[in-house]
């Protein structure tokens, strides 16, 4: 657990200060050149936990249970779908 937090630490410092203009090769009218890619990234990662936590509270009022048994059982949805959509050796 301490070396997964020691990566993500050291992968925010080195995107702290990185502009998107820097690494990118074409200029989407949607990103703003100025924004570190470190934001991007938080920004989106915040989308993603919003919409993780909406879907788990949202099954867990559905099936009366508690937050912890409803995201097992999304994730196991989630694993299930990939699995039949892609196969076993996928």
């Amino acid at each position: 657990m301490h070396g997964e937090i020691a990566a993500q630490a050291g992968l925010q410092r080195v995107l702290r200060g990185v502009k998107v203009r820097d690494v990118m090769d074409a200029e989407p009218a949607s990103v703003n050149p100025n924004e570190t890619v470190a934001d991007l990234v938080n920004e989106r990662l915040m989308q993603i936990m919003s919409s993780s936590f909406g879907d788990v509270l949202e099954l867990s009022r559905l099936h009366k249970v508690n937050m912890r048994t409803a995201a097992y059982m999304l994730a196991i949805s989630r694993v299930a779908t990939v699995h039949r959509l892609r196969g076993i050796y996928a």
